[in-house]
């Protein structure tokens, strides 16, 4: 949320400069978002594999307490 790559161009772009260079990418993706649709699953796993994602976490959106979604889902 407050993401700064927000258009998936943009973000292919940086991932082209960071595998030019010989860097490793790592992504930390969350899932569970209110707009979040089955198809994302899919969808996401192909950027990453089309993008030449080395490694890469999937997680599951959890409210903690004291955070925003938390405050806005209680």
């Amino acid at each position: 949320m407050r993401k700064s790559l927000k258009e998936i161009k943009l973000l292919e772009n940086a991932f082209k400069k960071i595998n030019k260079m010989g860097i490793l990418i790592h992504a930390s993706i969350v899932f569970g978002f209110d707009n979040d649709t089955n198809a994302m699953f899919e969808d996401t796993v192909q950027l990453l594999i089309k993008n030449n994602v080395s490694t890469v976490s999937f997680n599951v959106l959890i409210p903690y307490p004291g955070t925003r979604i938390y405050e806005k889902i209680r």
